[in-house]
Order: C-alpha cells, then structure tokens, then sequence
C-alpha cells in the first residue's frame, strides 16, 4: 500500500511536471534554480558540442528514454519510468542548450524537436494510464486512466492552440 502511494505521488508529480514544460513561458520554478540548474548542465553541453553531437541526435535519444519512461510505467515499475523520464527531461534540455551554444539552432531541428515531444508524451501517458489500470493496489483504476487521457489532451491542446495562436498572428 505504502509502494502504490508513493508511486502515485511520483506519477501525478511527473505528470504535472511534464505538463508543465509545455508551458515555455509558465515559470513553475524560481528563477536561481532554473539558472543554477543550467550552470549545472552547461558543462554537458559544452562537452557535447567538443564531441560533435548534433541536437538532433540527443533529441532523437531523449524520445527512445521517454518511450521506455512510459513503458515502464505500463509495465509496473514506476520508480523505473520515473528515473527514465527525469533523464529524457535532461536530454530534453541538453539538446536546446547544445543548439544554442554550438550555433546548431536550425527550424528543422525545433520541429523535429517538438514532433518528438509529443509522441514521447502519448507514449508517456498511454503508460501511465495502463499503470493505473493494472496496478494491483488501485481501488479505482478508471480514475487513473481519465487522468492519463486528460493529461494526454492537455498536452496536444497547448501545443495545437499555440500554433494556431501563431498561424493566426494572435
């Protein structure tokens, strides 16, 4: 009971957390931890860039970590697919740091990007919803699922929205 407990907690933590990075202009986070965060990351991006590895190829990396995230999920072992998903959120954000610092930034590069993001994220809450669904410990597994689907169009309806917003000149 204790494990099903803490294992909702990581999952609808890690939904909202990645909820929330669609929204780019929503600072859920002080400013000193997202600044202090990048000065931490910013020496793996700069070893990245000496090493010649194209954001795209991080990208494409972070949405293999994000599918066995959801996987994961839907086959039980949360603290799996939660320690999978926190490292495809790294690569996530090493990959616009290593366009940006290595003059890579190209308008293929941010739709390859964004496409992924969005597949990783049906796949990440496809899991999570069968995480709900099977889980032995789940008294209303229903629940669990609507939130899954709930989350999943959330996330399609900010993207979509925004760039009809943009489409439209609003």
């Amino acid at each position: 009971v204790a494990d099903a407990r803490f294992a909702r907690g990581v999952v609808w933590g890690l939904v909202l957390w990645a909820q929330a990075m669609n929204y780019r202009e929503v600072r859920l986070l002080p400013a000193p931890l997202v600044s202090g965060f990048s000065d931490l990351v910013s020496p793996v991006a700069e070893w990245l860039i000496r090493l010649r590895v194209r954001p795209n190829t991080i990208t494409s990396m972070s949405a293999i970590v994000v599918v066995g995230a959801g996987a994961a999920f839907g086959l039980d072992q949360p603290r799996l697919g939660a320690v999978w998903l926190l490292l495809s959120g790294l690569l996530d954000i090493l990959d616009g740091q290593v366009a940006r610092r290595g003059g890579m930034v190209s308008t293929f590069g941010a739709f390859f990007d964004s496409t992924l993001d969005r597949i990783g994220e049906a796949i990440l809450y496809a899991g999570i919803a069968v995480y709900f669904q099977t889980a032995p410990s789940q008294a209303a597994p229903v629940w669990g699922v609507v939130a899954g689907l709930a989350a999943l169009t959330g996330s399609f309806l900010v993207s979509y929205t925004r760039a009809r917003a943009e489409g439209l000149g609003i």
